[in-house]
Formats: C-alpha cells, sequence, structure tokens
C-alpha cells in the first residue's frame, strides 16, 4: 500500500478534528438543501470518492437500506445523489477509508438489522469514479449503531470498529491487509456500557497506537457514560474504563462523541453530545496519560443534541466545536484557547431532526463549511464566508481616496510621508521624531510585528508590495 499516496479524506479516526484549516474567520451562509434521495439518512462522511481533488459526501440513510453518495462539483455545490443498495437492513452508521490499498477511498456500514438478533457490516468497493458496489457483509453483535473506521493494528490497512446497541458491545474486525478489501470476522466483542452509540479512535495514552471511546446513551434506565478501550498494539483491546456523563434514566446520555487537543497540551480530549436539555455539550480533559477528568458542561442552546464536530472555525489555532439539535437547529462554540468555551451561536436547520454533522472544506476556500444530514431525507451545507479582510494597502487612487486597488497612487502616498531616515543608517526607534501625525494615520500600515509603529518606512513598503493588485 502506497502511503505516499493517500487519498484525500476527512471523518476517519481522528481528521474530524485535525482535517481543517487555520486563520479562516467565521461567517455562514443560509444553508444550501440536497436531498439524498434516500430515507432516514443518519450518520454521515466526507472524502474525495471519485478521485477529482474534491470532497464529497456518503450518508447512510437507515430506512432504504441504502447509503447515498452526492459528488462535489468542484465549486461547492453537490450533484444529485446515487443510492447505493448496502445488501442488507437499516444502516445507520458509515466509515470510509481505502479497505483494498488501490488509492480509492470505500465505504463500510454498519446495519442495524430488523430486530435485536439480526445485524451486519456491509463493505462496498470503489471502482474508481465513485460508485460503488457491495463485496461482503460480515457479522457484528447484535444492532450495530455506528462504525469507524481506521488502521488499529499498523499494518497501515483500515480496520472496523463498530459499536452495538442491543449486545452493549463493540466489534473489531481487522483488515485482512491481502489488498482485496476483505475482513476477519469479530471473533468476540468487546463489553461497553448500556446503549452504545457512536465511537471514536485517537491515542488517547500516547503509546502510539489507536484507542477507541465509545458514547453509551444508558438505554433502559442505566447510567450513561463513556467507554474508553486502550489497543494492546495489535487491534486487541483491554477492558473498557468507564467514566460518567449522564443519566440514562432521564434521557440525558451522550449521543455522538468526538476527540481532538482542545487545550493545547498534546494529549487528546473527548467532546460529547448530550441528548439532555440544557447542558448537552460536554469536555473531558486528557489528563496526559489516557485518563479523563471530570466532564465540564456547555449549553449549546436547542435542547437534546445529537451530533458534534471539531475543527479551527475562526482565526486561532483551537478546536471549536458544532453540535446539532433534534430541534432543527444548530450552534457553534469558539474555543477561548483553553478548552472552555464562548456561549454558542445558534442557527436554524431545515428539515427535521437533524442527525449528523460535519465539517469540511467543500468550496475549498480556506475555511470549514457546516454539513448536516437530517433524518427527513436531506443534507444541508452552510458554507462559511466570512467578508474578506481590510485592505490596509489601499491608501489612494486618482482622486485621493482608496480605490480597491493597491498600485502606484499607494506607492506615493507611502513615500511621501517617508518619515524613517533614508539615508539613515540606524534609524531612530519608533516613534519617529520627524513624522506627522497626519502622515502616520494612514500611511503607517506595519511594523516589526506586523502592526503600525509609529513609521513609515520599509516595513510598511514591503506590505504595501505584498498586496499590490486589486483588493480581495
Amino acid at each position: 500500500m502506497d502511503l505516499t499516496a493517500r487519498p484525500m479524506v476527512t471523518g476517519i479516526c481522528i481528521a474530524a478534528a485535525t482535517v481543517s484549516t487555520v486563520g479562516a474567520q467565521v461567517a455562514f451562509d443560509r444553508p444550501v438543501v440536497y436531498d439524498t434521495g434516500g430515507e432516514s439518512p443518519r450518520k454521515m462522511v466526507v472524502g474525495d470518492l471519485n478521485g477529482d481533488g474534491h470532497l464529497d459526501v456518503a450518508v447512510a440513510c437507515q430506512t432504504s437500506h441504502t447509503v447515498a453518495v452526492l459528488l462535489n462539483n468542484g465549486d461547492g455545490t453537490l450533484g444529485a445523489a446515487t443510492n447505493y443498495a448496502v445488501g442488507s437492513i437499516e444502516p445507520l452508521g458509515v466509515a470510509i477509508g481505502d479497505f483494498n490499498g488501490d488509492g480509492h477511498l470505500d465505504l463500510a456500514t454498519a446495519n442495524s438489522g430488523a430486530n435485536e438478533n439480526l445485524g451486519d457490516v456491509s463493505v462496498l468497493l470503489n471502482d474508481g469514479f465513485g460508485s460503488f458496489s457491495v463485496v461482503a457483509t460480515y457479522g457484528a453483535g447484535q444492532r450495530p449503531r455506528f462504525i469507524v473506521a481506521c488502521d488499529l493494528n499498523g499494518d497501515s490497512y483500515p480496520d472496523l470498529a463498530v459499536t452495538n446497541g442491543r449486545s452493549n458491545d463493540l466489534s473489531v474486525l481487522l483488515n485482512d491487509a491481502t489488498g482485496n478489501g476483505t475482513f476477519t470476522p469479530a471473533e468476540s466483542a468487546y463489553p461497553v456500557g448500556a446503549g452504545p452509540r457512536d465511537v471514536t479512535a485517537g491515542d488517547f495514552d500516547g503509546d502510539g497506537d489507536l484507542d477507541l471511546a465509545v458514547a453509551n446513551d444508558g438505554t433502559g434506565g442505566e447510567v450513561s457514560d463513556i467507554s474508553v478501550l486502550f489497543n494492546n498494539g495489535d487491534g486487541a483491546f483491554s477492558i473498557a474504563v468507564a467514566y460518567a456523563v449522564g443519566d440514562g434514566r432521564s434521557g440525558s446520555g451522550p449521543w455522538s462523541i468526538g476527540t481532538g487537543d482542545l487545550d493545547n497540551d498534546g494529549d487528546l480530549d473527548l467532546t460529547v453530545a448530550s441528548h439532555a436539555n440544557n447542558v448537552n455539550t460536554l469536555v473531558l480533559l486528557n489528563n496526559g496519560n489516557g485518563t479523563f477528568a471530570q466532564a465540564v458542561g456547555y449549553t449549546s442552546g436547542g435542547g437534546p443534541a445529537s451530533s458534534l464536530a471539531l475543527g479551527h472555525l475562526d482565526a486561532d489555532s483551537d478546536l471549536d466545536l458544532v453540535v446539532v439539535h433534534f430541534t432543527s437547529t444548530w450552534s457553534y462554540l469558539l474555543n477561548e484557547g483553553d478548552a472552555t468555551f464562548g456561549d454558542a451561536v445558534n442557527s436554524d436547520v431545515p428539515g427535521s431532526n437533524p442527525e449528523s454533522v460535519v465539517l469540511a472544506d467543500l468550496d475549498e476556500d480556506g475555511d470549514l463549511d457546516v454539513l448536516i444530514s437530517a433524518l427527513s431525507g436531506t443534507v444541508s451545507v452552510m458554507l462559511n464566508n466570512p467578508p474578506p479582510p481590510p485592505c490596509t494597502a489601499d491608501l489612494s487612487g486618482p482622486v485621493a481616496l482608496p480605490d480597491g486597488v493597491v498600485d502606484a497612487f499607494d506607492l506615493a502616498a507611502v513615500l511621501g510621508a517617508w518619515c524613517s531616515g533614508v539615508n539613515d543608517p540606524n534609524p531612530p526607534s519608533p516613534p519617529c521624531e520627524n513624522c506627522l501625525p497626519e502622515f502616520l494615520a494612514f500611511a503607517d500600515i506595519s511594523g516589526p510585528g506586523n502592526a503600525p509603529d509609529g513609521c513609515v518606512d520599509a516595513f510598511d513598503l514591503a506590505k504595501l508590495l505584498a498586496a499590490w493588485g486589486p483588493c480581495l
């Protein structure tokens, strides 16, 4: 398998928290709604499915027993959905990865089955052009719910981990690594908490292999918790460690889980979307050794939360949160830099019962967009289109006013206000004694720290020349 030619993908393991852009701002357009063509869309993933360099969308459609694929037109809009039968019943989760090592992204679905005793996993291989066909199904536990694909045993091929909602355990299917996209059926399942739903993967204890964390909603009145299972290094896992995060009896259990370094200390933390009405977003910080501190709760608005995603939304390097709610709303919470979060910014999303959220730069403009699937049959896309930054180098024009272009008029304005001592080999420290306030008011646009410094000098000239041409 050529590891230097991995296909473009988000949504694998911890990629939802790491495939993002730093330096963007936040301002989302109104939703653009796409019909999935399938019934009851549930979990969603994003990746370059047809090899054209653009991120596409795949979503598991429960009651039509299909996975819907919406290909990116190249400009952030999506084409009409194509549905592919999964060869089984009621897929709830979908995962994405190059299972056979041919350079194309394949799909796997967790199929819940018609009753508590049925359920399996389907593997759909990509023909290289974004079309899919089922090549195999594999048994799992009772009522498989969600699934993640990542390399659990270190052989460079993605394996599968599946939560089983009725048997309260986790199935692991290791890739045969033959290049055929086949898997070894799960020999046994790992017990977790009651009513496991979502699963995420990350190296929580820093030993170089991927561990698993499962959100258990506490179905039937049991305590709701998070199960953390440590990888032995070969794709086998230790007994789960539980962290309480809610009360299953009151229906406040977790529905979605994500991981990322929220406090920038070098280890992976956990975030949870809870079905609680008020405090519905939880953060569990890693103590540095794979154990986690007590959950800290936030109110994201909108009532019970169904899904969350992490990514860099604003102009800093801290991971922010996006949460969707069953009340047809979604929120984003910006990280203050220390894994605490500001007030939620809330918006409506079309359709009923939003189910899954993914962050991806769909229109390739350098910032993360929001994609939300809803059980009513749609995927909504909210493109992040913040206003352009001010064009500080546009100082003048034909009539001595900014004209939207950085050109010779602006160069003349800087040179006319020059005051650092052109012939002085040791210019005075700012503020320059010979600078006039009226010149500094508009021509002092930069300095050693890329901020006005009280001089009109080489720093300002360099910033003007770097911005030469039409303002963005």
